[in-house]
């Protein structure tokens, strides 16, 4: 950041910035970091200042909720179109038991399908997510997939990696026995309805029935956050070097090339990148 203009630019910004500004100086000084809360521990990026992270949110409060749940049905018949063979296996260390395999709809801030499948694959879905106010579509650390937890399946407490996400799980096929509990307080997916919460806090999740369970996830900026503050933070991580770093650590093996020309590409037209990082 410092070697290729970012710093100097968020500087330039004055106190609009200054929040993301000291976030920034604290990452290269550990010891000033803000206190630990043992139930809201992002694992790469630490917690920022004045960004409140409830485990739970009210999704009437969220607009995006209302679109989601407007469109289930169709979401619903667009996923049931596409074959489990397309979908990837998930076998990362808060997987506890049984079996998670996830269709990415946007992954690392691309969208997944012209990518991979050369075509997209939910056309209805897609622009249902476009639409959405405040979504994260274009931020590399934020998801926008299908998740689908096969019988018996449980994933491990685990934190996400970030602060900067309110998190959006819309039920799409939700069997008896299954459940989410974010910090202390557990629920259940319903059907065509969104639960929000703050996946930097503590979650865990469980089917313990006979049928697969599918939710959309979608995640929207903290609404926390300023406009600028966004700005400058999906220009951060829109940066080639610094996703492709990123990518590495989470993507399938067999999306890392593709990925890293998609990044290679846009980092010379990416008008964010443009603005903040000198060339």
């Amino acid at each position: 950041m410092s070697e290729r203009g970012y710093l100097k630019r968020v500087a330039k910004a004055g106190s609009e910035l200054a929040r993301w500004r000291h976030y920034i100086e604290q990452l290269g000084r550990p010891g000033t970091l803000p206190p630990t809360d043992p139930l809201v521990q992002p694992r790469i990026f630490p917690r920022m200042e004045g960004l409140q992270t409830p485990p739970w949110r009210d999704s009437n409060q969220i607009s995006a909720s209302a679109i989601l749940e407007k469109a289930a049905a169709t979401i619903r018949r667009e996923i049931e179109t596409v074959e489990g063979s397309q979908h990837f296996n998930y076998t990362g260390g808060i997987l506890g038991s049984g079996q998670w395999s996830v269709m990415p709809i946007f992954v690392f801030g691309e969208e997944t399908g012209p990518l991979v499948f050369s075509k997209t694959l939910f056309p209805k879905t897609t622009q249902t997510i476009r639409s959405l106010p405040d979504v994260c579509d274009t931020f590399p650390l934020a998801d926008i997939i299908f998740s689908a937890h096969a019988p018996k399946t449980r994933l491990v407490p685990h934190f996400s990696w970030d602060p900067f996400r309110l998190r959006l799980h819309l039920g799409i096929r939700c069997p008896k026995n299954c459940g989410i509990r974010v910090g202390s307080e557990s629920r259940k997916w319903q059907e065509g309805k969104v639960l929000a919460f703050h996946d930097s806090c503590e979650h865990r999740t469980w089917n313990d029935s006979d049928e697969t369970r599918v939710v959309l996830i979608v995640d929207v900026w903290h609404p926390d956050l300023t406009l600028i503050e966004r700005e400058a933070i999906l220009a951060c991580f829109r940066k080639k070097e610094i996703r492709s770093a990123l990518m590495r650590s989470r993507a399938p093996l067999a999306l890392q090339p593709i990925l890293d020309r998609k990044f290679a590409e846009l980092d010379t037209s990416d008008p964010l990148v443009a603005e903040y990082w000198e060339r």
